[in-house]
């Protein structure tokens, strides 16, 4: 019998079962669920996520490029953003151009609890810093449920 290795550091699994419950709970501001279809088995998958708030605009960030939420947001383009206990379905949009996804990246890592996890480089690191490393971290823009068919089309 095989195991399916995480794409996550044990820590960090262990870590996000306790936010989970912390988020339920309504302990950390800015702390939402996320739940995502599975890419293979279209089962609801559902983590911890901070929604950043910036220019605007909700963003959902990676500190793990190879996080299964991330994989499955690419496959599938939506979510489920659960926060007190409502919920909202919602587009996603990757943002490709490490130039746009510089700035919300230190935006993240200033702003989320524990936003500094999976990053190389400290909060007050220079915009070019994040650029750097950009291409590591995904950043999706959320789109309104409003706007959500015309978007993602």
């Amino acid at each position: 019998m095989t195991k399916k290795a995480s794409s996550l550091p044990r820590g960090q699994r262990i870590m996000n079962t306790i936010f989970m419950r912390m988020v339920r709970v309504g302990l950390i501001p800015g702390a939402h669920l996320i739940s995502v279809p599975g890419r293979k088995s279209g089962v609801m998958r559902t983590t911890p996520v901070f929604v950043l708030r910036h220019e605007g605009h909700r963003w959902l960030v990676a500190g793990f490029e190879q996080a299964d939420w991330v994989k499955n947001l690419r496959a599938a383009g939506w979510c489920v953003l659960i926060h007190d206990r409502r919920q909202e379905r919602v587009a996603v949009i990757e943002v490709e151009e490490p130039e746009v996804r510089a700035p919300l990246l230190r935006a993240f890592v200033r702003r989320a609890p524990g936003g500094n996890r999976g990053f190389t480089i400290k909060a007050d690191a220079s915009l070019s810093a994040f650029m750097a490393i950009a291409p590591q971290h995904p950043v999706f823009r959320v789109v309104e449920p409003t706007n959500a068919a015309a978007e993602s089309q």
